[in-house]
């Protein structure tokens, strides 16, 4: 799990998704958090966040992809060093983070903005002509002998993209989003890069699609289908409201689907229902089904079997005590779903 910090393009570093990391690896994942290129022109006698136009804002985000390919380049090379499973990637980020993971899952080579080639000089007062040529080819120049892995699922939290036509019908990456409507830096909805900045920030920003009209454009492609989940919060901020609940959320999202297949055919195909409750829970789990259970096991995210119960009914209750916290597997024949124990005893 790839986590991307947050800056607006200009500021931020790798350390601050720390937390992130130790939430998910308490539940089983290997994380790691990476840098890019941060900075831009802004006008003259102003400083950054102010962009100079909206070709500096853009070729900031493609220099982000082009470094965040060569990250994934490394570390799926030492994928045997690490005990990683590079076939299984998962990219994580928040507000420029998330807008840099889901340009990386969704922005194909031919789709690369035409600025990135080549942009008009940059002229300043008393100042020669600044060049801005082409910023190479969207791959990058970091780790080009190694591999590419696949992206298994995208967690965007606050993000947005450029154009919504990048997103394909065919293209069925998983994706976990979350977004508060009232953002003001990036909007939930069509809006400019910090749309609602005072001094008019954001005057020279491109455009954005935010979580609320990808989740719209995603319905239209696909209808509501398990690979995908938006939580979209009535708030005015650009931040996690509830960081705990929402981290648990995309978490118990993201096992199930790393999981399980997620090819069309899989999605589309009904299911019996297997339910946990609570969830997340301390002491005992109440586990119903929609057909009598027969074997009923939790395992942790080792593969171990912690619970072991014969059932001839469509509900049973187990005690957990003596379950540290994390998350679990729950399996009764052939289906499966997640459980989190918060406190464990």
């Amino acid at each position: 799990m790839i986590w991307i910090h947050g800056g607006g393009f200009v500021q931020g570093n790798r350390g601050e998704m720390d937390a992130a990391c130790r939430a998910f690896t308490r539940i089983g994942f290997v994380c790691a958090t990476v840098s890019y290129r941060l900075g831009f022109y802004p006008p003259p006698v102003l400083a950054n966040p102010f962009a100079y136009d909206s070709v500096e804002v853009i070729r900031s985000v493609y220099r982000a992809v082009q470094d965040l390919k060569g990250a994934m380049r490394f570390l799926a090379a030492r994928a045997a060093v690490d005990s990683t499973d590079a076939s299984r990637v998962v990219l994580a980020g928040v507000s420029a983070g998330a807008i840099t993971a889901l340009h990386m899952a969704f922005a194909d080579d031919d789709e690369r903005p035409e600025c990135t080639r080549s942009a008009p000089d940059l002229v300043f007062p008393g100042q020669a002509p600044i060049e801005r040529g082409d910023l190479g080819p969207f791959s990058g120049t970091l780790h080009t002998d190694k591999p590419m892995p696949a992206i298994a699922a995208v967690v965007n939290m606050l993000g947005a993209i450029d154009d919504l036509a990048w997103i394909d019908a065919n293209e069925r990456v998983p994706l976990y989003s979350y977004h508060q409507t009232g953002d003001p830096i990036v909007g939930c909805r069509r809006e400019r890069g910090l749309y609602n900045f005072p001094l008019n920030v954001g005057a020279n920003y491109p455009v954005l699609f935010g979580s609320c009209v990808i989740e719209e454009h995603m319905q239209n492609l696909h209808g509501s289908t398990p690979d995908r989940k938006t939580w979209i919060h009535d708030g005015p901020d650009h931040d996690l409201h509830d960081a705990t609940a929402i981290i648990i959320d995309g978490a118990i999202w993201l096992v199930n689907v790393l999981s399980k297949p997620t090819s069309v055919a899989d999605v589309a195909a009904p299911q019996s229902s297997l339910a946990v409750f609570p969830n997340p829970t301390n002491d005992v789990v109440t586990i119903r089904s929609s057909q009598p259970l027969a074997d009923v096991q939790i395992i942790d995210v080792h593969g171990r079997i912690m619970r072991h119960a014969s059932v001839n009914d469509v509900q049973t209750t187990v005690s957990l005590d003596g379950l540290t916290a994390g998350m679990y597997f729950v399996r009764a024949g052939t289906r499966s779903t997640t459980m989190v124990v918060h406190g464990g005893r």
